[in-house]
């Protein structure tokens, strides 16, 4: 059962970074306006927050109803699901950045890097793909961040929102 979650959120986060490749190649319109490296950094936090935000509340999601799993008894406790999903679901564009980064002269790698890590085009400094890497990391601790917070049934929008008054 703890298999079946885990592939469940792992697919939910690859398909979200597919859908998010089109959003990102229709947000790159506006800022290729402005041009230069300003527009592609730009471009690079924007999509960032975008993809941070989809995650995280995918991952959230998946963390509460796990810990209801885990209380009915329908599942065993396992506080590192959203890590490990959020990484299977993010290999589809870490794994082109990591053979890019050892070997940069494998065109087919080149190709799908370049479409998949679109979005984070702007954080390629000197194309050097590590901080695209470093990118991704991120939305792994982030992902996993909220899967925690989901399986504590910790919610950060009732805590902003609906702050005591003393």
């Amino acid at each position: 059962m703890a298999n079946k979650s885990t592939f469940k959120l792992s697919l939910k986060c690859f398909l979200n970074s597919l859908f998010l490749i089109i959003v990102s190649i229709s947000l790159f319109m506006p800022f290729s306006l402005i041009g230069g490296k300003t527009a592609e950094l730009y471009h690079g936090g924007t999509m960032f927050i975008i993809y941070a935000v989809f995650y995280y509340q995918i991952c959230w999601k998946m963390g509460w109803d796990d810990i209801g799993k885990v209380k009915r008894g329908a599942e065993k406790e396992n506080i590192f699901r959203g890590f490990y999903s959020c990484f299977i679901g993010t290999l589809p564009g870490t794994l082109p950045l990591i053979i890019r980064i050892f070997n940069e002269d494998i065109p087919l790698v080149n190709f799908v890097n370049g479409i998949i890590n679109f979005g984070f085009g702007g954080f390629a400094i000197n194309d050097n793909d590590t901080y695209i890497l470093l990118v991704h990391l991120a939305l792994i601790l982030i992902s996993g961040a909220a899967y925690l917070l989901g399986y504590k049934e910790i919610s950060l929008y009732r805590l902003i929102v609906y702050k005591k008054e003393k």
